[in-house]
């Protein structure tokens, strides 16, 4: 029987309908529905099908990546070659981590080769950042135990080559006095980096309230007789050391049989009040590279120590890095004598000095009593370790510190040529007078907060109730200055347009020499004045009378309002020019605030302008190009 249908224009009537009407739409409403249940069940299948197929094709890419893997060029590397590459791949500015996100674990989850590569090469497993876990957190003795066993088979992978082994520990002392002990819960991780000291060739130790003579004690100059560098850093949080607490055992640490002792040790980095107890009895003529760390500065006994070190070609200075707390047993710093004459070191090639502006007159006084005539590479970082610095008025001594940072550079023998600078809160005038004194600088590092006008005022002390004024970044203003050919517009112009020209002049540009430049997160440049500088210093530098710049790298600020990316006509310009003059340019726009001072995992704390792999135990080497 053949069912009617109801017709199209019947679906839109509004007459009353008769039974016949009724049937024959009640019929036909059955009828559709079955298509549609018929039609849902073919789309199901289809459905089904398509999703078969693309499983299928899925597979077929495995397939054809697999394959494509195969013939890879890669492959096809010997496996010194891949060796050498694994290793290049390694961390250059820190040990490597027990990190599975990191070489060289990492390598180890490609593939069955790779991993036979990484684990058979003894040089991949030659350094090592350890972490001690926080005593709080879960299973943390079956963790310990754990991570012990991992630091020994990372180690024993090495092979018979030297260690480079860096331990950062934050955990608060066990005592209830919080006086320094040995950590029972760490002493475990300690004996097994101990059983491989006869490879020791660095070691880094930043740990919290450890008694450093009892630690060190453990190890006699004869289990260590490859050791070139220790490092020892009390973490912040650590707790005061007693001059009481086992005054002898720190000297016998330089004596006959201690560690210091090591036949090839060369570089050292030591808290002042252990440093100041072996003056009588280290071997400081051995030394090359020096660091201490000081919270009250005894000036006289510094000049004392450094007095015994002819040899020193790196020193390490670094001064008040915790404001809050005082050594009880550390003489107080006390002025040097007007008529002290300068100490030479004939052979010091770098020096490091971290302070804050409330040393200013210990960083004068080392400026004019320190000669280092073959000297090459300055750091210079002076800034506040907490927020107190952005609202701290300037410096009685800036005018002091330009004079005696003069009189310093006028002792070398041949130009500086490297300046890494940090100096906040330093007016504009200073930060400028400052740079116009090293005319043959060629590579150099800046950054730091200047302040404005109005908070150009004189200080002792830091101000105990802070003052609600923002620094601001370095400007176009400072930039200017870098550009040769520039109008230089003084800041204090009228508004008025008639007078504006006669408030313009051309000033000699900074650092002519200058062929590396890096600014970090406190630059705030215009674009416009930046391609002008970047042009200047490698299209026009010929009749700029100027070195041709080749690296350039500037991190704009992370602010609320950004300057912005560059546009595509900028960047073009920019890649055209590295392209033609063969610059290095790096230009940055941070996602979020950096936090370059502290690691919470204590890889690092304050690094150096540059990155590159470490020249020496203490100090970076710039990054050639």
């Amino acid at each position: 029987m053949t069912t009617r249908c109801v017709s199209r224009s019947s679906l839109r009537t509004t007459q009353p309908l008769n039974h016949g009407t009724i049937a024959a739409t009640k019929t036909s409403l059955e009828e559709i529905a079955r298509k549609g249940r018929n039609l849902d069940r073919h789309i199901v299948e289809l459905r089904a099908l398509h999703n078969s197929f693309v499983l299928e094709r899925q597979a077929l890419l495995r397939l054809i990546e697999g394959h494509k893997a195969l013939l890879s060029p890669l492959n096809g590397l010997p496996t010194d070659i891949l060796e050498e590459i694994f290793y290049h791949c390694l961390p250059t500015t820190r040990n490597a981590t027990m990190s599975p996100d990191e070489p060289p674990l990492l390598f180890g989850r490609v593939s069955k080769r790779w991993r036979e590569v990484v684990y058979s090469s003894p040089r991949m497993w030659a350094t090592l950042h350890i972490v001690v876990l926080q005593a709080e957190s879960p299973q943390y003795k079956q963790r310990m135990e754990d991570m012990t066993k991992s630091v020994d088979s990372w180690l024993s992978r090495s092979g018979a080559l030297p260690l480079s082994i860096s331990i950062y520990h934050n955990n608060p002392s066990s005592s209830a006095h919080s006086r320094r002990s040995m950590d029972r819960k760490s002493q475990l991780l300690l004996n097994t980096i101990a059983h491989h000291s006869h490879r020791w060739r660095a070691v880094y130790l930043s740990l919290r309230n450890i008694d450093w003579p009892q630690l060190l004690s453990q190890l006699p100059y004869a289990d260590v007789p490859m050791l070139e560098t220790l490092c020892i850093k009390d973490n912040l949080r650590s707790c005061p050391w007693n001059a009481s607490q086992a005054s002898d055992a720190v000297t016998g640490l330089a004596k006959s049989m201690g560690i210091l002792r090591a036949p090839t040790l060369r570089a050292l980095d030591l808290p002042g009040y252990l440093a100041h107890r072996l003056c009588n009895y280290m071997q400081w003529h051995s030394l090359t590279s020096l660091g201490i760390s000081y919270w009250d500065f005894p000036c006289q006994a510094f000049a004392g120590m450094l007095s015994h070190l002819p040899n020193l070609i790196e020193c390490l200075i670094r001064i008040s890095y915790d404001p809050s707390e005082t050594w009880p047993d550390e003489d107080p710093a006390t002025s040097f004598s007007g008529e002290q004459s300068p100490i030479t070191f004939p052979k010091l090639r770098s020096l490091l000095i971290f302070a804050t502006p409330d040393d200013d007159s210990i960083v004068q006084n080392m400026f004019r009593w320190i000669s280092a005539p073959s000297l090459i590479h300055l750091a210079w970082k002076r800034t506040y370790h907490d927020a107190s610095w952005s609202s701290s008025p300037l410096s009685f001594f800036e005018e002091e510190l330009v004079q005696s940072f003069r009189e310093f550079l006028s002792r070398l023998v041949s130009p500086l040529e490297e300046l890494d600078l940090s100096l906040q809160p330093v007016s504009q005038s200073t930060l400028i007078r400052v740079l116009e004194s090293v005319p043959s600088v060629k590579r150099l590092s800046t950054g730091g907060y200047v302040l404005p006008p109005s908070r150009h005022r004189i200080r002792d002390r830091p101000s105990s109730q802070p003052r609600k004024s923002i620094p601001y970044h370095h400007d176009d203003e400072i930039l200017q200055r870098f550009t040769p050919g520039s109008m230089h517009n003084r800041s204090d112009r009228p508004s008025q347009p008639d007078q504006f020209d006669n408030r313009s002049k051309r000033l000699p540009c900074l650092c002519p020499n200058l062929e590396i430049l890096k600014y970090d997160s406190h630059a705030q440049f215009s674009h416009q004045l930046l391609l002008e500088l970047i042009r200047s210093r490698s299209l026009l530098h010929p009749q700029n009378h100027v070195a041709r710049l080749r690296t350039l790298s500037i991190q704009f600020p992370f602010t609320q309002q950004p300057l912005g990316p560059l546009s595509d006509a900028e960047e073009s310009r920019i890649v055209a020019i590295e392209k033609d003059w063969g610059i290095k340019i790096n230009i940055e726009y941070p996602l979020s605030s950096p936090m370059g001072w502290m690691n919470n995992e204590g890889m690092a704390v304050g690094t150096s302008g540059f990155e590159s792999r470490p020249a020496s135990p203490l100090l970076h080497q710039w990054a050639s190009s």
